[in-house]
């Protein structure tokens, strides 16, 4: 199977941001490191997603059709990682006597932390597959969504509508657009119209620079439209900047990757290696990774032990990041429940 190792790379290193963000403690709008992490990584990770999705085979399948699909590639070891969080925390609930169908209700209406993505990612597939075969132009709704993107950043939510506010706190609604955008690079892509986009880079850099600037010194929770518009320029000049590396890595066997990559000789060899790794293996170290911080944090580690917290912490995260690699492939029910499928054999 022919994979561009450049998109896996980038793909496992959005991941290891996603692990430090994690990680590090205190609100996204006081800390820097996550303040910095959290203005690009989802965003370039969701455009990412949108440019690999198939929108043929999307246009030609049945909605079952593709909702079995992606039943069997994302939502089985979403089920898995749901049930095990959500019955640990309902175990805690219930001693404390706050389990009731109130909580039981807004545990499956919102997920355990970073256990959204794999949800909304459905919906958006469904999302675009009824614009597809609605035939509505992808531009329009393209540009809708960013219209609900910018008004998340641009407007506290006690200053709109409730019911637009309650739209707006969702991440399904102002994250759609950066879904969108994937599929309609990879669309002009197939035209030919991004092939002279290394001519631009000069420019993309400077605009890339200049608004994560702006975004960063206007760090804090409060909204308004040029924060708004430097985050969203800044995301997509970056996502261009980054597409242009990927043209130029190109397309490669990944059995050649592993093959010439031995014996690694350097450390940057090395580190390319194993993001390309997370690459690959995405989902299940997303959906585990937080797992040994739900327990120290469930022990209060993270309050009472700082430091304790933030290396063991960081220690069993790269673990569970080894233990996904080592057992890829190992038991094809795990596979299934923890992978998802197809997974690369790399044995």
């Amino acid at each position: 199977m022919a994979r561009n190792v450049a998109i896996d790379q980038l793909r496992g290193g959005l991941i290891a941001l996603v692990i430090v963000g994690h990680i590090v403690l205190g609100s996204v709008h006081d800390n820097i490191i996550r303040y910095a992490i959290y203005a690009f990584h989802m965003p370039l990770f969701i455009v990412l997603t949108g440019y690999l999705i198939n929108t043929p085979l999307l246009l030609r399948q049945s909605m079952s059709a593709t909702l079995s699909r992606y039943w069997q590639r994302v939502l089985k070891p979403f089920v898995v990682a749901f049930i095990f969080f959500t019955s640990v925390l309902a175990f805690h609930a219930w001693q404390e006597n706050r389990l009731d169908s109130g909580w039981l209700v807004f545990s499956f209406v919102s997920p355990y932390y970073h256990l959204w993505f794999v949800p909304t990612l459905v919906i958006w597939v469904v999302g675009l597959a009824i614009i597809l075969k609605t035939k509505m132009p992808l531009w329009f709704a393209l540009f809708v969504s960013v219209a609900f993107s910018l008004l998340w950043g641009s407007v506290a939510s006690d200053e709109l509508p409730k019911l637009v506010a309650l739209l707006q706190s969702k991440k399904v609604v102002y994250f759609f657009s950066f879904f969108l955008l994937g599929v309609k690079l990879r669309q002009l892509q197939a035209e030919g119209r991004l092939q002279a986009l290394g001519r631009y880079m000069p420019v993309l850099i400077l605009v890339c620079g200049s608004t994560a600037l702006v975004y960063m010194l206007g760090m804090g929770a409060v909204k308004t439209p040029i924060k708004a518009i430097a985050w969203y320029a800044f995301n997509v000049s970056l996502f261009l900047i980054a597409l242009n590396w990927i043209y130029k890595v190109g397309s490669v066997s990944h059995a050649d990757v592993v093959q010439k990559s031995q014996p690694v000789v350097s450390f940057a060899q090395s580190a390319a290696q194993q993001f390309e790794m997370m690459g690959r293996l995405s989902l299940p170290i997303y959906l585990w990774h937080v797992l040994p911080l739900f327990l120290l944090k469930g022990f209060d580690v993270h309050e009472t032990h700082t430091l304790i917290y933030y290396l063991t912490g960081s220690v069993l995260c790269i673990a569970v990041v080894w233990l996904v690699g080592h057992f890829e492939n190992k038991w094809a029910s795990v596979d299934r429940w923890v992978y998802g499928v197809p997974t690369i054999t790399t044995k």
